[in-house]
């Protein structure tokens, strides 16, 4: 399998050239490393999210929620990126929540619920995607 480097890495690796303070640079990597090693279990569990097992989705959903615990438990003293890392707390509650529904719908082959979760998941994957290319934005300047 081949891995990409995902954006919140390349924001990483770009940190050192930045013209962000000291403080700023370290809370950026820190911010990063969380969410880069979520995505990273995440699709190691999820076989890059093609998996079919409700329990790898459980122990996904998992992750999530342990990494929203780890990330708002940072302390971070960049007012911006205290309001990204709420709302990616949020986002990962979101997308465990709503992976734990999905899961539920399909063992009880709920079609309707099935939908919706798919929904909240796609919506979650969608606010993620949004927030990191803003945190991507704010860490290069």
């Amino acid at each position: 399998m081949t891995r990409t480097i995902s954006p919140l890495l390349a924001v990483l690796l770009s940190l050192m050239s930045a013209a962000c303070t000291p403080t700023t640079i370290k809370e950026c990597q820190k911010l990063i490393a969380i969410a880069n090693q979520t995505v990273a279990d995440t699709e190691d569990i999820t076989n890059d999210r093609q998996t079919r097992n409700p329990e790898a989705a459980l122990q996904a959903a998992k992750v999530m929620e342990e990494s929203a615990i780890t990330l708002s438990q940072l302390d971070l003293r960049d007012e911006q990126l205290q309001q990204y890392q709420t709302q990616l707390v949020k986002v990962y509650q979101q997308h465990a929540q709503a992976t734990r529904s999905f899961v539920t719908a399909y063992e009880n082959k709920d079609k309707a619920q099935l939908q919706q979760a798919q929904q909240q998941i796609q919506q979650a994957s969608t606010s993620e995607r949004e927030l990191v290319t803003k945190i991507n934005q704010y860490c290069l300047k």
